[in-house]
């Protein structure tokens, strides 16, 4: 599956972002509150591949996004932090409100 991956800091302070595929560093970057990133980072992953996503504010987060069949499905120890949403058919944007 390929596909678009944005994100947002749904916080009030600013994160420090780290996006790896497989363990691979794909991105890294610094978002203020309430900001998206600029840019769309494309992914293509197969089934049992997994993204994950750490986020340092004045703590730390990590969650992980696995495809399972055709869906893209976001999972951490702290989901109140999360949030995916499906942007258009090919673009989806990751939520983090960790502050």
């Amino acid at each position: 599956m390929k596909f678009m991956l944005g994100f947002f800091n749904d916080s009030s302070s600013t994160q420090d972002w780290a996006v790896f595929l497989d363990e691979v560093s794909i991105a890294t970057f610094q978002l203020k509150a309430k900001e998206g990133s600029k840019n769309w980072v494309p992914v293509e992953m197969k089934n049992g591949d997994r993204v994950r996503i750490t986020v340092s504010a004045n703590g730390d987060a990590a969650a992980d996004l696995t495809l399972t069949g055709s869906k893209l499905v976001l999972s951490s120890h702290t989901p109140n932090e999360w949030r995916l949403d499906q942007e258009t058919g090919t673009q989806y944007t990751v939520y983090c409100l960790l502050a």
